[in-house]
């Protein structure tokens, strides 16, 4: 995703909707692209679970907001999240919205860098 000449990452990460999982994938991309805003979202085979981690590096600090970023995808699924500005994480019980929630995250950046 490129908004306003930056690179951004929204991406579904294939873990069954595990926090874990989606950790160990943010661990690998934030070491390899440390300046790139990242969320990343999951969710379980039997669609009860929807997972979600964002990373917004300080460079971008007031203008994206991790936690902001997180809540207004997983709003779509009735979840919510917590962190800080930074990095945060969340959850969902319910993933039949899912699109919309990954559609959210894509959108939530675009005005904000």
């Amino acid at each position: 995703l490129d908004v306003a000449g930056k690179a951004v990452v929204v991406e579904v990460v294939d873990v069954d909707g595990d926090v874990k999982g989606i950790d160990a994938a943010m661990k690998t991309v934030n070491a390899k692209a440390p300046e790139t805003p990242v969320c990343f979202l999951s969710k379980s085979a039997r669609n009860d679970k929807v997972a979600a981690l964002a990373v917004v590096p300080k460079g971008l600090a007031g203008k994206l907001d991790a936690k902001e970023w997180i809540n207004a995808a997983l709003e779509k699924v009735g979840g919510k999240g917590g962190g800080k500005p930074d990095r945060a994480q969340g959850a969902a019980k319910d993933a039949s919205n899912f699109a919309a929630a990954l559609q959210a995250a894509t959108e939530y950046p675009t005005g904000k860098m």
